[in-house]
């Protein structure tokens, strides 16, 4: 399941699994007509399943979590100001609640 968070500017696939949800965070670079992505030493592309995963990871069905950032494997990340702190950490936060929402073995409060 993917869902777009047109405010914060991403695209967040989940995958349900037994005790905890797998995601993959896409970052949009455009909206209008569909959601373009960045695809590494290609064009741009509005096909998720070409795009530059962002970040990745799993929330546990007792709120632990575990994440890679894949946008800093051949860079450092970067922010253009605090507006962009707060769209990573809100991505994060979307992935709780998604977790919260999709998994039956959800206990955390």
């Amino acid at each position: 399941m993917i869902r777009h968070f047109e405010d914060i500017w991403f695209s967040i696939e989940a995958t349900v699994k037994e005790h905890h949800v797998d995601f993959r965070a896409y970052e949009i670079e455009a909206q209008g007509g569909g959601y373009l992505y960045s695809c590494s030493g290609q064009p741009d592309t509005f096909d998720i399943s070409k795009a530059d995963v962002y970040f990745h990871g799993y929330v546990k069905w007792d709120g632990c979590s575990n994440w890679h950032i894949d946008a800093q494997d051949g860079c450092m990340i970067h922010f253009c100001g605090m507006h962009n702190v707060d769209q990573l950490r809100d991505a994060f936060k979307a992935c709780y609640k998604m977790t919260e929402e999709l998994l039956p073995t959800w206990d955390f409060n």
